[in-house]
């Protein structure tokens, strides 16, 4: 605690010298951190205010109506607080006064060349802004307003070099810092309120992400698997009936023992589901269509109608687990 108020009282006596020594530049600098530490102080207030109304639940229920992707999951919040017209006029006038204390502190330097420089630099900045300006009325050729815009772009890069290298640099460090710092807060408030929505849609991409590779890589194991096949003597003939990786449908094998089931199926009708209920795996539903009720095999991206229903019920397609070869009865393929 002696060693806190010690700090305090050091830096209030260093202060308190700056003050004395070069009081304009000292004041000047501190509007900087006045500015920042009350932005960051509302800064709080409008976060707790977003957590005591309620902010993360109205998130979680619009990304639960509107799904991961849509842009109506993001939210101003209480953004309002620090973001405001009243906010950027004090910034506004603090920049200004910041700014006319640098250019004071430059010609206080007396450097005749330098403030030449800068006025004639002021000139054609003012002069170039005006031609722009009026030109949009006068119908200005786009070979005069590339000429005109370059000139201001150089002009400007020239103001911030003479501020830069004048006495009054750190007053001019201190603005751009303060103006920074007030973005950087605005930007992680508005992070903090719509981390919801971000990671709903960080999420729902990489799950994306992971389905196609794991189809692409499915795909490609699939195809080498037959080719490998066709290519031992023709002793075994892989057919698949439905055209889709997670239902197959297998001529017989009778010279091997240990053969799975779906190779030595040859009913065309009878359908072995790849990876059946399993996470990023193939699902059945039954669906209501307009032309008849029908299962639906769903691989987590795309669907495709396999058979009517009554088919399914009457026995004529059945449906069985391709690791284990046991049947899925109709009955418990669940309705979509």
């Amino acid at each position: 605690m002696h060693r806190l108020k010690r700090w305090i009282n050091e830096a209030v006596s260093s202060y308190e010298e700056q003050l004395k020594e070069n009081p304009i530049e000292t004041i000047a600098i501190s509007l900087s951190w006045v500015f920042v530490i009350i932005i960051g102080l509302m800064a709080v207030l409008a976060y707790i205010k977003f957590i005591i109304d309620g902010g993360y639940s109205l998130s979680v229920a619009r990304i639960k109506e509107n799904g991961a992707f849509a842009s109506a999951n993001f939210t101003t919040g209480t953004i309002h607080i620090i973001s405001n017209n009243v906010v950027w006029i004090i910034l506004g006038i603090i920049i200004g006064v910041q700014t006319i204390v640098s250019i004071i502190l430059l010609f206080a330097e007396k450097e005749i060349w330098k403030c030449i420089l800068f006025v004639i630099d002021l000139i054609a900045i003012v002069f170039c802004f005006v031609k722009m300006v009026t030109g949009q009325n006068n119908s200005m050729s786009e070979e005069m307003r590339l000429i005109y815009s370059v000139v201001t772009l150089i002009a400007i890069i020239v103001f911030f070099k003479l501020l830069i290298d004048s006495d009054g640099s750190y007053v001019f460090l201190a603005e751009g810092l303060g103006l920074a710092a007030y973005l950087i807060i605005l930007a992680l408030i508005l992070l903090l309120e719509n981390i919801l929505a971000i990671g709903a849609l960080a999420g729902a991409i990489i799950i994306i992400g992971i389905l196609v590779i794991v189809g692409i890589s499915g795909s490609s194991s699939k195809e080498s698997a037959g080719s490998t096949s066709s290519g031992g003597g023709g002793s075994t003939s892989h057919t698949s009936v439905s055209g889709n990786g997670g239902v197959k449908s297998r001529k017989s094998d009778k010279n091997t023992a240990n053969t799975p089931a779906y190779q030595k199926d040859s009913n065309p009708n009878h359908h072995y589901i790849a990876d059946y209920n399993e996470i990023l795996g193939n699902k059945l539903y039954k669906v209501h269509g307009e032309m008849g009720d029908y299962v639906e095999l769903h691989n987590g991206m795309t669907e495709r109608k396999i058979c009517s229903l009554a088919e399914a019920e009457s026995g004529k397609h059945k449906f069985y687990r391709e690791k284990t070869g046991k049947e899925i009865r109709v009955q418990e393929i669940p309705w979509k």
